[in-house]
C-alpha cells in the first residue's frame, strides 16, 4: 500500500522473470523509480507496525485471563525477544504470519468461551487469512479441531457449523486472487518446468491417479490457481528437501551437515536462539502443569473478575487449551518438515511463551513472582545486550561456536556495515576481496568487492590483503566443496567480524 501511494513502478515480469523470481525482486528493488532505500523502508515499516498490533493483541488478550500486571509482563518479554525484534522489522511474511497465527488462536478461544455465528465467522476469517499469508497455518486446521474435540463437553460447540468451513475457506482465498480461473497450461512456470523431470514425474503420476491424462490435467480451470500451486510446491520443498536441491546441497547443525536435515532441529534453534530467561519460563510452565496433574487439581488460569458472561469452571480449560495446543502443533508440523533453514519459522509460538510468562507472574507464590521480575530483568539484558544485531543472536550458552547457519545468521543484514568498513584507511591500503551471502551485490548498492580467488593464497596479490567472507559461506560444505569453499581459510583465524555475519580476514604474502 505504501509503495502504491509512492508510485513504485510494479515492473511487469519479463520472460527471464518467470523462474527468477530473485531476478524480478532485483530488477523491483534497483531498477526502479523509487529508490531502493526508500522501499525497504516503506516496506519494514509496514512490517513494524504489524509487530506492535501483535504487541497490543497480546497486552489486551493477558488482561482478559489474568489482569494488567500479567499483560505488563508478556508485552516486556515479548518487545525483548530477540527472535522477535529480529523478524518483526524485516519486509518478510513471518512478523505478519506471527500476527495471523495469534488472531486466530484468540478467535478460536473467543469461539469456544462463547460459540456464536459472530465469532464462528470471525473464527473462520482468521484462520483463512492465516493461510494466506503463510502455508504452515495449515497446522490450525489441526490445532483447531483438536481444540474443538478436547472442548466438546464443555459447552455445545455447534460442530456441525464447520461443515461450511471448506467452503468459507475457499470462497476466501479465492477472493484474495482477485476470482482467479486459470488452468496448468497457462501457467509460465509450468512451461518452463518442462525440463524438471521431478515437476513432470509429478504431474504424470497425479493424472494416472485421476484417470485422466497430463493434457487433460493441464487443461483444467482452478480457481485460485497460483495459490494451490505455490501450496503444492512449498509443500513438497518443506517436506522433500533433499530432493528439491541439488545434490550437493547440504544442511547444517552444529558442526553436522545433512541432506534431509533434523527432525529436532527446531528443538536446537529454541535452545541456542531463546534468551535463558524464555527458556526457564518454559520450564516453569511445564513444572506446574505437570505437578497440577499429578496433584490432579484444576489450574486455576483465569481471573474471573476481568469476565462477564461465562460460566466459572469452563474458560479455564478452553484458555489452557487453546494457549497451549495451537503453538505445540505448529512446532511438531514445523519439525516434521526437512527444510532447515531458520528459527524464524517457530516465531509464532513466542506470543504464547509471553503469556506464559505473564501468567506467572501473578502466581500466589511469592517465589514464583519473583523469579519471574529476575528472569524478565535478564531477559531485557541480554537482548539489548546484541542490538541491533538480533537476527543472529545466541543465548549466552551458546555463543561459543557457530551452532546454526542461514538465516538464522545472516541475510546479509551487514552489507552497509561493510561498505562503511571498505572506507576505513587501512582497508583501503590492502587488497580487498570476498565472498557474501546475499542475494544483492555490492555494486548494486554502490561499491566494489572483488572475488575471492579460486586458487586460494596463490591467487591473491603481493603484499597486505584483506578478505571478507560470510559466516554461511565459512560453513558450507557440499559435495563438491567437502572439506568447504575456502578451506585454505579454515586453517586462519578471523581477526574481526563486521556486524555478526561477516568474517574479516588479514593476510600477508
Amino acid at each position: 500500500i505504501p509503495l502504491f501511494a509512492r508510485g513504485a513502478d510494479p515492473l511487469p515480469q519479463q520472460e527471464s522473470g518467470l523462474y527468477s523470481w530473485q531476478g524480478y525482486g532485483k530488477d523491483f528493488l534497483f531498477k526502479n523509480q523509487v529508490s531502493w532505500y526508500q522501499i525497504l523502508h516503506d516496506t519494514r515499516t509496514v512490517v513494524i507496525l504489524l509487530s506492535v498490533v501483535l504487541l497490543l493483541f497480546v497486552y489486551r488478550w493477558t488482561k482478559m485471563l489474568w489482569g494488567r500486571t500479567a499483560a505488563f509482563v508478556a508485552v516486556a518479554f515479548l518487545a525483548f525477544e530477540p527472535t522477535f525484534l529480529a523478524n518483526g522489522q524485516i519486509a518478510t511474511l513471518d512478523g505478519g504470519f506471527a500476527l495471523a497465527f495469534y488472531f486466530s488462536v484468540f478467535s478460536l478461544w473467543r469461539y469456544v468461551t462463547n460459540p456464536s455465528w459472530r465469532n464462528f465467522l470471525l473464527l473462520n476469517f482468521a484462520t483463512g487469512v492465516a493461510f494466506l499469508t503463510k502455508f504452515t497455518a495449515i497446522s490450525l486446521f489441526l490445532s483447531t479441531l483438536l481444540c474443538l474435540v478436547f472442548l466438546r463437553k464443555k459447552r455445545d460447540l455447534h460442530l456441525k457449523r464447520f461443515l461450511l468451513s471448506p467452503l468459507i475457506f475457499l470462497c476466501l482465498i479465492w477472493a484474495v486472487y482477485l476470482f482467479q480461473l486459470k488452468s496448468g497450461a497457462e501457467d509460465a512456470h509450468i512451461v518452463v518446468w518442462k525440463d524438471n523431470r521431478m515437476i513432470q514425474a509429478r504431474l504424470d503420476e497425479l493424472a494416472v491417479s485421476w484417470g485422466t491424462t497430463k493434457a487433460d490435467l493441464l487443461a483444467t480451470k482452478l480457481p485460485a490457481f497460483d495459490f494451490w500451486k505455490g501450496f503444492g510446491l512449498q509443500t513438497f520443498h518443506a517436506m522433500f528437501q533433499d530432493l528439491w536441491k541439488k545434490k550437493e546441497t547440504f544442511q547444517y547443525l552444529d558442526g553436522d551437515y545433512s541432506r534431509r536435515g533434523w527432525r529436532s532441529y527446531f528443538v536446537w534453534t529454541f535452545l541456542y536462539k531463546s534468551t535463558l530467561s524464555s527458556i526457564a519460563v518454559l520450564v516453569l510452565l511445564t513444572f506446574l502443569s505437570v505437578k497440577n496433574w499429578l496433584s490432579k487439581s484444576r489450574l486455576n488460569l483465569v481471573d474471573f473478575k476481568n469476565l462477564r458472561g461465562l460460566a466459572e469452571g469452563r474458560l479455564p480449560n478452553a484458555a489452557a487449551t487453546c494457549l497451549v495446543v495451537s503453538p505445540l502443533v505448529l512446532f511438531i508440523a514445523c519439525s516434521l518438515g526437512t527444510i532447515n533453514i531458520g528459527h524464524r519459522y517457530i516465531l509464532p509460538i513466542y506470543p504464547f511463551l509471553a503469556m506464559g510468562a505473564g501468567y506467572l507472574a501473578v502466581q500466589k507464590a511469592q517465589w514464583l513472582r519473583g523469579a519471574v521480575a529476575v528472569l524478565l530483568v535478564a531477559h531485557v539484558c541480554s537482548s539489548c545486550a546484541v542490538w541491533p544485531h538480533h537476527l543472529s543472536y545466541f543465548n549466552e550458552l551458546s555463543r561459543s561456536r557457530y551452532h546454526l547457519a542461514d538465516s538464522n545468521i545472516d541475510w546479509g543484514q551487514d552489507l552497509l556495515y561493510l561498505k562503511n568498513d571498505l572506507s576505513d584507511p587501512r582497508v583501503q591500503a590492502t587488497a580487498v576481496c570476498g565472498d557474501l551471502f546475499s542475494l544483492v551485490t555490492p555494486e548494486e548498492l554502490g561499491f566494489a568487492l572483488p572475488p575471492i580467488p579460486s586458487d586460494g593464497i596463490a591467487g591473491l596479490h603481493e603484499g597486505a590483503s584483506t578478505i571478507y567472507l560470510s559466516v554461511n559461506h565459512y560453513l558450507n560444505r557440499n559435495s563438491v566443496y567437502p572439506q568447504g569453499v575456502y578451506p585454505w581459510l579454515n586453517e586462519m583465524q578471523p581477526v574481526r567480524k563486521v556486524g555478526t555475519s561477516i568474517l574479516v580476514f588479514e593476510i600477508n604474502k
